[in-house]
Formats: C-alpha cells, sequence, structure tokens
C-alpha cells in the first residue's frame, strides 16, 4: 500500500497496511478498520491507475524507449539464432540482421 496513505494512520494499522499484498487484502483492509481513501487512493486499489501511473514514469524517465530498444535486439538475436535451420537461400539475409543489430 503506498506510503503516503498510512501517514495518518496509528503505527498498528500501517503494520497492517504494509501486510497487504493484493488489491483485494487492501479493500478488506479498508472495509475492517472503517476507513476512507481519497478518489485517486480509490483509483490505485482497483488496479486502474497504478499501471497508468507507472507507465507515465517510465516513459517519462526515457524508460519505455530503451525497453522498446531491448526488445527489439532480442528478436534480432531470435531471428540470427532461427536462420542457423533455415535453408541457404535464407540464411544469406543474415548479415541484413547482424545489421539491423547494430543499428538498434
Amino acid at each position: 500500500m503506498n506510503e503516503k496513505y498510512l501517514k495518518d494512520l496509528s503505527p498498528e494499522l500501517q503494520e497492517k497496511a504494509m501486510e497487504c499484498k493484493t488489491p483485494e487484502e487492501i479493500n478488506e483492509f479498508i472495509d475492517d478498520n472503517d476507513l476512507e481513501l481519497d478518489e485517486s487512493a480509490l483509483e490505485m486499489v482497483s488496479g486502474g491507475g497504478a499501471l497508468e501511473e507507472l507507465y507515465n514514469w517510465l516513459y517519462a524517465n526515457g524508460h519505455i524507449t530503451e525497453m522498446k530498444k531491448r526488445i527489439r535486439k532480442q528478436a534480432v538475436l531470435y531471428g540470427l539464432e532461427a536462420l542457423n535451420d533455415a535453408p541457404p537461400q535464407i540464411k544469406c539475409y543474415r548479415s541484413l540482421l547482424n545489421a539491423i543489430y547494430d543499428i538498434i
């Protein structure tokens, strides 16, 4: 559970809240302890905002571009490995895949 929502809870409730691992456990904890969360916290608990927030942070800090490059490189490496079993007329494309790998 996000620590900014825990700061006003008692130490005992903070400890219990930190033990919650799933949205269902968080919802149950909130209900059992008669707590209220603001709208942004409710969105994160429901799962709607957490992934979007993570993606936005990754994108803003340049990590999405780097991940895309790594994925493309893995795809090219897989293609190069696959060419080992390819017929000769296809193996000639190995140099093109190597050039693509060097570019990305």
